[in-house]
């Protein structure tokens, strides 16, 4: 079992931030089930942002996974700054844990795995393609 403490993720929040580099598109909290010393803020460019979309759309179309209009906020950080969030959850209620960065960095207690983009126009396209796949 893991503690985890707001310090703690408004600490690496501040780290996540000294080392951001221009071409990242998306900042995320990866909780590795397997290794908890590799638990981590984790970033994403367009390039690698790609295969994890077509594996959301995959998810969805199969039914595992949803990711609800209603949790697609623009949320502010402990430091003003403004995110752009999307939410990916499984499908059966309940399964997930609440995300911590989701709850620590923006005050918002959501189960799922938050995603918070730097820019509305990119959480945007990520939604409606990944969300395509319901209507397909």
């Amino acid at each position: 079992m893991s503690i985890h403490t707001a310090p703690q993720f408004l600490g690496a929040y501040e780290q996540y931030k000294r080392y951001e580099e221009p071409r990242d598109i998306v900042m995320f909290y990866h909780k590795n089930q397997w290794d908890r010393g590799q638990h981590g803020f984790m970033t994403m460019d367009k390039h690698e942002m790609k295969p994890q979309m077509v594996k959301w759309k995959r998810m969805i179309k199969q039914g595992r996974l949803v990711c609800r209009d209603y949790n697609k906020k623009t949320l502010k950080a402990d430091d003003g700054r403004e995110w752009h969030v999307l939410v990916v959850q499984e499908a059966v209620e309940g399964s997930d844990d609440v995300d911590a960065m989701g709850m620590f960095v923006f005050s918002f207690m959501v189960s799922g795995c938050l995603y918070a983009f730097k820019d509305k126009n990119n959480r945007d396209k990520v939604f409606d393609y990944i969300n395509k796949a319901k209507k397909d």
